[in-house]
């Protein structure tokens, strides 16, 4: 056990996996919930962070409480769309997660660095789809989203969209041209150098020490952000939508409730 565990995990929940992470945010601004890629966790292909947290914005029963996820649509389910919510996620969506997604009628995706083999397809689909018109409970009409718009992170200031993605190629330059290195490069070593990893995947980067120092440094800037306009709140918003202070107020105070309580992205409410 840590020696502290009001003021810090207990080691054995520390995160087993890819450093894949997403957050879902509301209409009104507040933090619903948030998941990891489990793939090494669960010793699967497929359990990556954007679908595991939708698949459970679906399941959580308080839903409707007071977080805004979508108008109602007729006799639908209270969690049919999430048409109001935005995902924020370390790593641009792959086809899996791009579907279900669109399935769930997700708003947008905001994402801090591209994942090449994905071939953008987060983008196609947003292209090719189309927006459906719906009636709601009450009567007005909407418009669903055929799929989530993709919101690279550098579109909304974030610097370490490029840091991270020109890392990234500078790892895989490195990997895939081992004759211009001695001793050749590798990934993972083990102790005995018995197995050497040169695989240049994302996922391999993403656990290099390079991509931590840059992660390192963003959370130094969110330690000492302060917004520009810290009173602003979204045009013609409701009274529930946060200022962007408040929503400041929100990330820090679900940022500790995940470092100490958030045991793997389990389903919570502040």
């Amino acid at each position: 056990m840590a020696a502290n565990p009001e003021g810090s995990r207990i080691n054995w929940d520390r995160y087993l996996g890819h450093n894949i992470a997403c957050i879902a945010v509301d209409g009104n601004g507040a933090i619903i919930d948030f998941d990891f890629n489990h793939n090494d966790f669960f010793r699967s292909t497929v359990e990556h962070a954007e679908s595991r947290l939708v698949r459970r914005l679906f399941s959580l029963t308080p839903i409707y409480d007071s977080w805004k996820t979508g108008q109602r649509i007729d006799d639908r389910s209270k969690a049919f769309s999430l048409s109001d919510v935005t995902l924020y996620t370390s790593l641009e969506s792959c086809a899996q997660c791009s579907g279900i997604m669109s399935l769930a009628g997700v708003k947008q995706i905001v994402y801090l660095q591209n994942d090449f083999t994905t071939y953008m397809i987060g983008n196609i689909m947003y292209n090719l789809a189309n927006q459906v018109e719906t009636t709601g409970a009450d009567g007005t009409k909407k418009k669903l989203p055929g799929a989530p718009m993709p919101v690279p992170a550098a579109k909304v200031g974030v610097a370490e969209f490029d840091r991270l993605n020109e890392a990234n190629f500078a790892f895989c330059s490195m990997l895939r041209n081992p004759d211009k290195l001695d001793p050749p490069p590798a990934f993972f070593i083990s102790e005995d150098g018995g197995v050497r990893d040169a695989s240049p995947s994302i996922t391999s980067f993403l656990c290099t020490d390079d991509a931590r120092d840059i992660f390192e440094q963003g959370v130094k800037k969110f330690d000492g952000f302060s917004p520009r306009y810290p009173k602003f709140r979204f045009p013609d918003a409701g009274p529930d939508v946060l200022s962007n202070e408040k929503c400041l107020e929100e990330a820090i105070a679900f940022y500790k409730y995940a470092d100490v309580d958030g045991y793997r992205g389990s389903p919570h409410k502040l």
